[in-house]
């Protein structure tokens, strides 16, 4: 039988994350959005390595097809299960691939992380322009079974 509900993965993961960017020094950030590899550098070293921590989970970088990050238990015959895959996106815009990539798997919770250049503007048309559209389509077609932007 199956240790991880969706629903509580995802209320959990979020808690932790938050509780994470709240323990990092402020600075970590700053170094973080210089650019865009650091950005990248900074959740593989920092930030998800301290969620998967929280939530009882090993991380690994890169550890199945290229995901940004996997968070796995090891079970009982030595079988690293992915429980969380991760992805991340600099530009909100040109995210699709890492949707398609998170559809083609199978795990309770799959995670994807956007960054961008915002202002109020970009905002409104990544919420209402981009994402509802996006969102609603996947709905429509093969059904969300939670959706959270």
């Amino acid at each position: 039988m199956a240790d991880f509900n969706s629903e509580e993965l995802w209320n959990d993961f979020k808690i932790s994350f938050e509780e994470t960017v709240n323990e990092i020094d402020k600075s970590a950030f700053i170094d973080a959005w210089k650019d865009m590899p650091s950005r990248t550098l900074f959740y593989s070293t920092k930030l998800l390595p301290e969620i998967s921590k929280k939530l009882g989970l090993s991380y690994q970088k890169e550890k199945v097809n290229r995901f940004d990050g996997v968070f796995y238990k090891t079970a009982s015959q030595n079988t690293d299960v992915p429980v969380i895959y991760i992805e991340s996106e600099n530009d909100a815009k040109s995210s699709d691939r890492e949707i398609f990539k998170l559809l083609a798997i199978n795990a309770p919770l799959k995670v994807l992380l956007i960054c961008n250049e915002w202002n109020e503007n970009e905002k409104k048309e990544i919420a209402y322009g981009y994402w509802h559209y996006q969102i609603t389509d996947f709905n429509d077609v093969i059904g969300l079974t939670q959706i959270t932007h």
